[in-house]
């Protein structure tokens, strides 16, 4: 079982939007500051459902896009404000794709000069016919 902040540190006992527990599992987290955020209900189910089926962002985006096709021929602020939410997303996700290419070009030449049999050896395999 992986524990949660408030074990160590029984000040931080966080509740949530009614009252419920709000859990931070630093369970596969790479540091401190990047916690998981799992809020009530059966903890095992919602760690599964994440990791299998869906992260918490993409059934958000689904939810969406499904309220924005609803709402398709409809004006008010909530449905603009939803729009520029979901327009302001996917721009990080573009910003995001272009900084993972750029580091993947920069781990990749790093391998290149410390290992060209390794780097020919990665090409080779992702290589598509």
């Amino acid at each position: 079982m992986i524990p949660s902040l408030s074990q160590f540190f029984p000040w931080l006992n966080l509740q949530g939007p009614s009252s419920r527990d709000v859990n931070l599992d630093m369970g596969r987290s790479t540091s401190l500051f990047s916690p998981q955020y799992h809020f009530s209900g059966n903890h095992r189910i919602e760690q599964e459902v994440v990791e299998k089926v869906a992260s918490y962002g993409k059934q958000l985006g689904i939810l969406s896009e499904v309220v924005l096709a609803l709402a398709e021929e409809k004006e008010g602020e909530q449905v603009v404000r939803l729009e520029r939410m979901v327009k302001e997303i996917e721009e990080i996700k573009k910003r995001h794709v272009g900084n993972l290419r750029e580091e993947t070009k920069s781990r990749l030449e790093q391998l290149k000069k410390k290992d060209p049999e390794a780097f020919k050896q990665l090409l080779d395999e992702h290589r598509e016919e």
